[in-house]
């Protein structure tokens, strides 16, 4: 059986990648998915999904492992890629369905849309695959620490997004459990019977996770998180050169946008 990595499921392996600094490999994933977002050429695009394959390898990943992660997105990537080449009017028709029109820059640009949020998410899986959740509270922490000026509890909302971004893949093995029992029940789930999806899916789906946050809530009070707030620090990150690398790397993917 292929195991599956999705976003927010940490993998130790022994990799540069896994050894670099949170903050880097934060710095990084935002301005690459500008560089990615801000382009409009097909061989630039073509180039950052080479970036993406490159880290892929080095990360030591299976690519079939991220792949079968990305099936459950199918759905949505679908459906922008309908809004894109139906409300995009621009070019020669290609075809028409009643009162809709299929241009051809409308199907060039779902088919880059589709290329652009497909590469920055095997970024993201990358990063968050390679980035202790420990180590990601603390980079958090530092990029939203100057809010803490304004009164705003930087330390708990960093704490809740990396507590988010880790129920992912949690969510996502409940869900699996869960239909595989509706399954063998002889239950017959499809998305197109939306009642059902819900009452049979979604709704055990978000008890769960509500009775998970329960128990990580009490958990974390009874290990003393609220005690000397300002004292509690998860890891000391360290700052090497290779960050440096990485960042000044990723400038350079995004100045050429910006021109």
């Amino acid at each position: 059986m292929i195991k599956i990595v999705i976003f927010g499921n940490y993998t130790y392996k022994k990799t540069l990648l896994h050894q670099l600094d949170s903050r880097s490999k934060l710095l990084f994933l935002v301005i690459f998915s500008l560089s990615v977002f801000l382009s409009h050429d097909k061989l630039a695009l073509s180039f950052y999904a080479l970036i993406a394959m490159f880290f892929t390898i080095i990360s030591k990943l299976s690519i079939k492992e991220i792949l079968k992660g990305v099936i459950p997105l199918i759905p949505f990537l679908f459906f922008s890629f309908l809004l894109q080449i139906l409300f995009y009017g621009e070019g020669e028709v290609l075809y028409s369905i009643y009162i809709f029109e299929i241009y051809t820059e409308g199907l060039t640009v779902g088919i880059s849309y589709i290329v652009k949020i497909l590469t920055v998410l095997l970024v993201a899986t990358i990063v968050t695959n390679c980035t202790k959740p420990t180590d990601l509270t603390e980079g958090l922490k530092f990029f939203l620490y100057p809010l803490k000026y304004l009164g705003i509890p930087v330390r708990d909302i960093a704490a809740s997004i990396s507590i988010a971004i880790t129920f992912i893949p949690i969510i996502f093995d409940e869900s699996t459990k869960i239909r595989n029992a509706q399954k063998i029940r002889g239950g017959k789930i499809s998305i197109l019977k939306f009642h059902i999806f819900i009452l049979s899916i979604i709704l055990p789906i978000i008890i769960n996770t509500l009775e998970r946050s329960d128990k990580i809530a009490l958990a974390m009070e009874l290990r003393g998180y609220n005690l000397n707030p300002n004292k509690i620090r998860f890891k000391n990150l360290s700052w090497t050169k290779e960050d440096t690398l990485l960042v000044l790397s990723s400038l350079l993917l995004l100045i050429p946008n910006l021109l």
